[in-house]
């Protein structure tokens, strides 16, 4: 092609058509230009096309996590709520002193579980670490995303505040009271039934009624009960927030 344009050049020159020439020069700089600027724009384009499917990746990725954090936190949900009821009606009987309820009242002994989600953030730390965190079109994915992981944040800070204070409850009664015959039964029952457990038909707690009151009344005991009733259950807002966020990620990356 080029010999070509070259050719009509020389015949122009020959025959001494100078302004014809000079239009010529000036139209194939022109056509020049044009093509330069539309390879830059193809090129454009597909680096475009290379972002965004990248940018996709790292977004189907976080999606997988929070599909894994979603089943651990509806495991740990059952778990919560189970040890929110129990200690409700323990912190309800503990307002009114009333210690002859004493199988509702031993269920208080579930507020000494500590409760640990842990978020699966490689998702999210890769898509931090890269160019793309700020170039997220989807308004509703970028705040999503956000308040997500502002809320595993908030979990994980309460649920080491809460920890670290049974923890210290627990200390407590080691050093006031005979912790053994409580311990002997946390343990028996560290894997409870889905069912109401009737712990009346317990016959290990009728025989340590007795050894078991001095723990029920201790400060300790109260202080964990009234500080489970109290704690605020953020796992289903957050389930809800990675539902939406899923939904939205997954319905609109367009890898291909």
């Amino acid at each position: 092609m080029f010999k070509f344009f070259r050719k009509i050049r020389f015949d122009l020159m020959e025959k001494n058509k100078t302004g014809k020439y000079l239009k010529y020069a000036i139209g194939e700089i022109v056509l020049v230009v044009i093509g330069i600027l539309i390879a830059l724009q193809i090129n454009n384009w597909n680096e475009e096309r290379k972002d965004r499917i990248e940018l996709d990746n790292y977004l189907i990725k976080i999606a997988d996590n929070i599909d894994q954090d979603s089943k651990t936190l509806n495991r740990l949900q059952v778990r919560r709520d189970s040890v929110f009821i129990k200690a409700k009606r323990s912190a309800k009987l503990l307002m009114e002193q009333d210690f002859t309820n004493f199988e509702t009242m031993i269920g208080g002994v579930r507020c000494f579980y500590e409760f640990s989600f842990s978020a699966n953030k490689s998702g999210y730390q890769a898509l931090k670490n890269s160019q793309f965190l700020g170039r997220i079109k989807n308004p509703l994915v970028d705040s999503l995303l956000t308040k997500y992981y502002a809320r595993v944040e908030s979990i994980e800070k309460s649920e080491n505040s809460y920890n670290t204070f049974i923890e210290k409850m627990e200390v407590e009664l080691n050093s006031t009271i005979d912790y053994t015959p409580m311990f002997e039964f946390i343990q028996s029952r560290e894997y409870p039934d889905e069912h109401e457990i009737d712990f009346e038909n317990q016959e290990w707690i009728k025989r340590n009624q007795e050894e078991l009151m001095p723990f029920l009344k201790s400060n300790a005991f109260k202080s964990a009960v009234f500080r489970t009733a109290l704690q605020n259950d953020n796992y289903h807002r957050l389930i809800q927030t990675g539902t939406a966020l899923t939904k939205e990620i997954r319905e609109g990356v367009n890898i291909n």
